[in-house]
């Protein structure tokens, strides 16, 4: 079918953009997460 197995998960632009949405807020936590670490308490 493909080279990238994602089960029941067509790689439509509306898909893309669904995990872009998921994506987001994940990546901005870490780096929230990593500037608070860095940061001296």
């Amino acid at each position: 079918m493909g080279t990238v197995a994602l089960p029941m998960i067509p790689a439509t632009p509306a898909s893309l953009l669904a995990g872009r949405v998921i994506a987001a807020p994940v990546l901005l936590r870490q780096v929230v997460a990593r500037r608070a670490s860095m940061a001296p308490a």
